[in-house]
């Protein structure tokens, strides 16, 4: 074979090998670009929550979410409709999440688990296990006057008084204790721990309290609205309406 034979059919074969390359290359890029099927998830305070970045079918206007579940606990639409226009609830709202900044709470969901004898308060930060609820209750109901050395818990700052009346309340009106939810209804841990709150609420039946307070995040456009549908949904239809309302958010 004459050396200019040999070239020639290098030349075939180079070719050859970098358009296999060039094919290997472009597999890994499409994989790497997201088209190939997956699940993500990130983590943080205790709970799982979807990846923002994730693709997400599309979800219908917060007023739309909020007026089906107003019709479907039995609210008329056209007076939640007005209540919500009326943007009554927004300072109540504001207030309390002053509040909860004044207790020590700095981010959703922030948890207090307050003794109503005492007043005594200690804040479990983040969507935690039920064990860990269950754990610093137990010491409470045992002796709300002991320190807590748990980590991520804390001594609550100044807590503001449950009410039964202004409150949003659920469970029994006498309980020694208090579980105060200071709650976004766009965060997406509060939604991963709500189910924890309704075990403890089972497992805890006539000795502790749910008390849900509104937080809403900055950064979550449909915090507000959805705290003020809540309020108009317990001003119609009072505290159950209030708790079933919550419950189809949270279930979103």
């Amino acid at each position: 074979m004459s050396s200019k034979d040999s070239t020639g059919q290098n030349n075939i074969w180079f070719g050859v090998a970098m358009f296999l390359i060039g094919l290997i290359a472009g597999a890994i890029l499409t994989f790497a670009s997201g088209s190939m099927p997956k699940s993500v998830v990130v983590q943080g305070n205790g709970g799982t929550a979807p990846n923002p970045q994730a693709p997400q079918a599309p979800q219908a206007k917060v007023e739309d979410r909020m007026l089906g579940y107003a019709e479907e606990i039995g609210l008329d639409g056209d007076d939640f409709t007005a209540c919500v226009g009326s943007g009554k609830f927004e300072d109540k709202i504001n207030k309390q999440m002053a509040d909860g900044q004044t207790a020590g709470v700095s981010g959703t969901p922030g948890n207090i688990i307050l003794d109503m004898k005492t007043g005594k308060g200690i804040v479990i930060s983040g969507a935690q296990p039920l064990a860990n609820f269950k754990k610093t209750i137990d010491a409470m109901l045992k002796d709300p006057t002991a320190a807590m050395k748990e980590p991520g818990v804390t001594l609550a700052g100044p807590v503001v008084p449950v009410s039964t009346t202004e409150d949003n309340v659920r469970g029994a009106a006498n309980a020694k204790i208090a579980l105060i939810e200071y709650s976004d209804y766009e965060c997406p841990f509060c939604h991963a721990v709500h189910p924890t709150y309704q075990q403890l609420m089972k497992d805890y039946d006539g000795q502790v309290m749910w008390v849900y307070r509104h937080f809403p995040l900055s950064f979550h456009p449909e915090a507000m609205p959805l705290a003020v549908g809540a309020e108009c949904a317990g001003e119609l239809g009072g505290s159950d309406a209030y708790w079933a309302f919550s419950d189809k958010v949270m279930a979103e």
